[in-house]
């Protein structure tokens, strides 16, 4: 028995070890393809008004192409629930490019946000014409856009300045 003053001395299942400890999960198939599941964590939780208990979280690698010899694409995705919902959703996802999707299952960019708000003093979205924007204290009448080859500064929802490739 070891004490572990805490955390994982009260955990139902544990794995100690001086190399750091693993849980493993696997897909026993040679054929996988697409969207396949290959292993996960699911998290739920007791209905408070039935004896059934219910999916509420969820972390899982997906296959993010066809899997073949030496070519193993993966994804992770991040689900939870939302208050006054019943099953959870995907809020995030890293695939297999290394990009990260917050808030969106398809990110373009390194870092790819739908609505992100850092501290409700910066938010990252959409321009009104579909551009990468960042606006100041949420509102979407102010702030930059980003587009291929230039920068726009925006005030009282148009664009009054702009930042060309050539500097202009």
């Amino acid at each position: 028995t070891n004490d572990l003053s805490g955390g994982l001395s009260t955990a139902t299942i544990q794995s100690v070890s001086a190399g750091g400890a693993f849980v493993s999960l696997g897909r026993n198939d040679t054929t996988v393809g697409s969207d396949n599941g290959i292993g996960g964590l699911r998290f739920y939780s007791n209905d408070p008004t039935a004896s059934t208990y219910n999916d509420v979280g969820i972390i899982q690698c997906v296959a993010d192409g066809t899997h073949d010899a030496g070519d193993y694409p993966t994804r992770l995705e991040f689900h939870t629930t939302a208050d006054g919902a019943s099953s959870p959703t995907e809020r995030m996802r890293i695939d297999s490019s290394g990009r990260v999707g917050i808030g969106t299952s398809s990110p373009s960019t390194s870092l790819g946000a739908g609505g992100l708000h850092v501290t409700d003093r910066i938010a990252v979205g959409s321009g009104s014409n579909g551009t990468p924007a960042l606006h100041y204290d949420g509102d979407t009448d102010t702030g930059f856009t980003f587009a291929t080859a230039r920068i726009g500064f925006v005030t009282g929802a148009s664009e009054r300045m702009r930042i060309d490739s050539s500097g202009n």
